[in-house]
């Protein structure tokens, strides 16, 4: 099998439905990839949808006890029990446009050294700007369209101020590992399996992504940007502690920051007490001109 796909959830069960319905519309071979449901204890009907789908696609269902945020452990589930080649993370809520499996894999065939591909997401923004057009503009049974339309009103990733800076070719920036976020992203297993997976310390929104992303470029495997690798964030709750609560989400960030530059002690994770993601690279990219001249 060529893929796995891994769906961590928890009591989002109209979400993940809609996910599914745009798995089930995709070109790739059914043969050729799975869906692993990874539920980080859900107690809604998170269960009935996937038994809806199994006679769809190929899709299999894991549980884990409800004992918080527990995402890393729920991928670590998928990561573990995937019978594909490659892992597609999707979150809860993402749409995926028609070829988006397929390019997946395509993106992998073509290259022989491992990558970690970051797919692109149309309408993910943490702080749901998008969210009113979104709603007015998605149709869930074509994705394909829906991105168009989307294109036309200017909705984009949050990434793509960022693109726009410093380029598409990711091997050019010093830390790509900032933006390695997991709602969108395919890594071979036999990567994730090396580097032992997602670190199951954080128990909040958010870090566990970016940690894998950190390990993944201290073990030499490059990143690279596919916008043919599409989806949409539906509009859903956000678990953003940004959101929810700023005082507490800042301390958080903190204590995950320090506890990844413990583990990996780089230069550009010192740095990232100076700078947030979206500046980091190009403080970087300054000191190392800096140290040319």
């Amino acid at each position: 099998m060529k893929a796995s796909i891994i769906i961590p959830t928890y009591n989002n069960a109209d979400s993940l439905e809609k996910t599914l319905i745009t798995i089930v519309n995709q070109t790739a071979k059914k043969s050729d990839f799975e869906v692993l449901i990874c539920d980080d204890g859900s107690n809604d009907n998170t269960k009935k949808i996937y038994e809806s789908f199994k006679e769809k696609i190929n899709i299999r269902y894991f549980f884990q006890e409800d004992k918080g945020f527990r995402a890393g452990a729920a991928r670590n589930m998928g990561i573990f029990n995937a019978k594909g080649e490659i892992c597609i993370f999707i979150d809860t809520g993402v749409l995926l446009a028609s070829q988006t499996v397929k390019q997946h894999i395509i993106e992998h065939s073509s290259d022989e050294a491992s990558v970690a591909v970051i797919g692109y997401t149309y309408g993910f923004d943490d702080y749901s700007k998008f969210d009113d057009i979104l709603l007015r503009t998605i149709t869930i049974d074509d994705i394909d369209s829906t991105i168009i339309r989307l294109k036309e009103e200017n909705v984009v990733d949050m990434r793509e101020p960022l693109y726009q800076e410093l380029g598409d070719d990711l091997s050019a920036w010093p830390a790509p590992w900032v933006i390695s976020w997991s709602l969108n992203l395919s890594v071979k297993r036999s990567t994730l399996i090396k580097i032992g997976g997602f670190d199951e310390w954080y128990n909040s929104w958010g870090g566990e992504d970016v940690d894998l992303g950190l390990a993944m470029f201290t073990n030499g495997i490059k990143f690279k940007l596919s916008r043919n690798c599409a989806c949409v964030e539906y509009p859903n709750q956000k678990l953003n502690a940004y959101i929810l609560d700023p005082e507490f989400a800042e301390r958080d960030f903190e204590r995950k920051r320090d506890y990844m530059h413990l583990k990996y002690n780089l230069a550009s994770t010192k740095v990232w007490y100076e700078k947030r993601y979206d500046e980091l690279n190009q403080e970087l990219l300054k000191r190392l001109q800096n140290e040319r001249v």
